[in-house]
C-alpha cells in the first residue's frame, strides 16, 4: 500500500489544485493520500469530491504553523474535522499573521536589492492568505540568485549582505 500523508494543494503553497492532486496520487500508484494544506481547509471538500471519484482514500489532514520561542514549527494534524469551528477560528488567526511576514520577507528582500517580490509572489499564490516563503522563492528576481543552504535555511545571495530566508524545494 503506498500512503502519503503530507501533501499540499494550490489552497497554500503546492502548485496543483485538490483535483488535480488527487489525480496526480492516483495516477502515482498511492492509495491513501492525506491533504495537509498550510493553515487551510479549504481544499479539503474538492479533494474529497475528486478521491471518490478516483477511488481514493482520503485523509482530512493540515499543517498548522505554531511558533516555539524563536521557531517556526510546523505540526501535521491528520483526521482533522474541518467542520470543528474553534480549528477553523484558530486556522484563520494564523493567516491572518501571514500578511505581515509576507512583507517583513519583502521588505528585506528590497533592503538587498531585490525589489517588487511582494507583488512578484503574489502572482504565484492562488490563495491570498497564503503568501509564504515558496511563492517568494518561485519569482524569477529571487530564483536568479546564488542561493547557499546550510541546515535548513538559504541564505539568498547577490553580491550583498545575505538574508535568512528558508524554502521548501517543490518537485
Amino acid at each position: 500500500m503506498k500512503v502519503d500523508l503530507h501533501s499540499h494543494s494550490t489552497c497554500s503553497d503546492g502548485l496543483l489544485s485538490p483535483a488535480e492532486l488527487v489525480e496526480r496520487a492516483v495516477l502515482r500508484g498511492v492509495d491513501m493520500l492525506a491533504l495537509t494544506d498550510h493553515d487551510e481547509l479549504a481544499g479539503l471538500a474538492p479533494a474529497r469530491v475528486a478521491a471518490a471519484q478516483w477511488g481514493l482514500r482520503l485523509i482530512d489532514g493540515v499543517e498548522v504553523s505554531v511558533q516555539w520561542e524563536d521557531t517556526t514549527l510546523h505540526i501535521v494534524g491528520l483526521d482533522v474535522d474541518p467542520d470543528h469551528a474553534p480549528l477553523a477560528d484558530g486556522l484563520a488567526a494564523i493567516r491572518a499573521g501571514r500578511e505581515h511576514r509576507a512583507q517583513r520577507m519583502a521588505d528585506s528582500l528590497a533592503a538587498a536589492g531585490i525589489a517588487g517580490s511582494l507583488e512578484g509572489a503574489r502572482r504565484y499564490a492562488k490563495n491570498p492568505e497564503l503568501l509564504s516563503r515558496s511563492h517568494f522563492a518561485r519569482y524569477p528576481k529571487i530564483r536568479n540568485c546564488s542561493v547557499v543552504r546550510i541546515s535548513r535555511v538559504t541564505w539568498w545571495k547577490q553580491d550583498m549582505p545575505a538574508i535568512p530566508m528558508r524554502y521548501s524545494v517543490i518537485t
